[in-house]
């Protein structure tokens, strides 16, 4: 029993203890060139595969909202552009 508290309490120390330090020191900003811009940008979701990103961008003022999609081909994001979505219809099994 006392080994099995000693355990459980490593555990829950371990589950609590801060994350190490990134090994350069500094966070890095993952900010592709080309998806960078001076609009608000949030939301981003990956495509299961990682190729494919979809997000939201607003203008600096928050308004003029758009979904944007970028696809990385050959190793870069290509510029973003309205993203093309699918709705299901029903009887769909594709």
């Amino acid at each position: 029993m006392k080994r099995a508290a000693s355990l459980f309490a490593s555990v829950l120390l371990a589950a609590f203890a801060p994350a190490p330090a990134p090994p350069h020191g500094e966070p890095e900003v993952w900010t592709p060139a080309e998806l960078s811009a001076a609009a608000y940008e949030s939301t981003p979701t990956l495509s299961p595969d990682g190729r494919e990103l979809i997000y939201l961008s607003a203008d600096p003022t928050f308004r003029n909202w758009r979904l944007l999609m970028s696809r990385c081909e050959a190793g870069r994001w290509t510029t973003p552009g309205a993203a093309a979505l699918r709705c299901a219809r029903p009887g769909d099994r594709s």
